[in-house]
């Protein structure tokens, strides 16, 4: 899709690159997540992350704000649904909902990541 085909000036080139490794980042600590949950550790454990360290409406108005600098739309739009989505309570008692819905923005971050390498490679 043309939603993850960045028109950059080369002046910003290197500003797209930093986003896409921050970006990368977070994927990172998005599976670790999903793998800690998949192992079912203990709740308190998960809870503690999840309030502490992941922030998770934190890590996506990050990627929405600088996807939305560089014109991404499909990840800015994702990243905002996922940011409104962490910050319901509910969503953080349910782990199940959790791990399906950083399965997902995994999915689709990572794909998004693939178009826009892609992209700079080949302009």
């Amino acid at each position: 899709s043309s939603e993850n085909k960045p028109n950059i000036p080369a002046a910003l080139r290197p500003a797209l690159e930093i986003f896409m490794r921050e970006l990368d980042s977070h994927l990172t600590f998005f599976r670790q997540t999903v793998q800690q949950i998949a192992e079912q550790q203990a709740k308190e454990a998960l809870s503690e992350t999840y309030l502490g360290e992941f922030e998770a409406p934190n890590r996506f108005h990050t990627i929405k704000g600088s996807a939305g600098f560089f014109q991404l739309h499909a990840i800015k739009d994702q990243a905002a649904s996922a940011e409104k989505l962490f910050l319901k309570d509910d969503t953080l008692q349910n782990e199940m909902m959790i791990k399906s819905e950083l399965q997902e923005i995994i999915l689709s971050f990572d794909s998004a990541l693939n178009q826009i390498k892609r992209h700079l490679s080949t302009s």
